[in-house]
């Protein structure tokens, strides 16, 4: 049996693993899974691993870090339990335009959590904030300075929207709260996200993080069965004071 902690899905007998590991194969290119570290004892074993892969599509790469718990019966494998950082990994998946095959949906006789193969649908959620202009100068994104400094930003021409590529119509965020937009019962699939309109004035740059506080650019993203909230982060500037003459 081999158990996936971060996503709840459980793969009992050899049928169910090897369609899963099948499934990375289907759609990347280049997979490898590397042993990094680990231990063996007589009935546990470790086993720290590197996963990477390229989209055949887009040639993206997946890169991830993950660590295995074995349970061991004469000699073989009689259980294997997963961990590794899921939000890291939707990071890679986000950049690459896609998931790995077998991590896209639940394979067919697995247990995932409960209503997840049936309800094809996710959310989001993008919080937009006013921040000072000297905030903007800085070199390296620091979030908790950001969230610390900056205050929601409840004007409804920077209203954000979403729309599904390559070419679906825009989607107006819901205003949930001071700031905030959500989206519910979106489809899986790619989305893009924009502005709904001219932002004020007397704001300057902006800053597009994802909730762990990454930097993007260009944001595009992913819902599916791994991922199914999505949260951003936008941070406008207020501008620069315009010197006296």
């Amino acid at each position: 049996m081999r158990e996936d902690v971060p996503t709840s899905t459980t793969s009992r007998g050899r049928a169910e693993i090897e369609a899963l590991a099948t499934g990375l194969f289907e759609t990347d290119d280049n997979v490898r899974l590397e042993v990094t570290g680990g231990f063996v004892g007589e009935t546990w074993a470790v086993v720290e691993w590197t996963f990477s892969g390229a989209r055949k599509e887009t040639g993206g790469e997946v890169t991830f870090r993950g660590v295995s718990v074995l349970e061991l019966e004469d000699g073989r494998i009689s259980r294997e339990t997963d961990y590794y950082d899921l939000p890291q990994m939707q990071q890679q998946i986000a950049a690459a335009g896609g998931t790995p095959g077998a991590l896209e949906t639940p394979t067919e006789g697995m247990n995932a959590t409960p209503g997840a193969a049936a309800e094809q649908t996710g959310s989001v959620t993008v919080r937009v904030y006013s921040c000072p202009a000297e905030m903007a100068r800085q070199e390296e994104v620091d979030q908790a300075a950001l969230l610390a400094n900056c205050t929601p930003l409840d004007a409804p021409e920077t209203a954000p929207t979403l729309r599904t590529l390559p070419d679906g119509e825009p989607i107006p965020g819901g205003a949930t709260a001071p700031g905030v937009y959500g989206w519910d019962g979106l489809a899986f699939g790619d989305y893009a996200i924009g502005g709904s309109g001219e932002m004020p004035a007397d704001l300057g740059g902006l800053l597009v993080t994802d909730a762990s506080g990454a930097p993007l650019q260009n944001p595009v993203l992913r819902l599916d069965a791994m991922s199914r909230h999505v949260e951003y982060h936008y941070f406008y500037f207020l501008a620069e004071a315009t010197p006296a003459a």
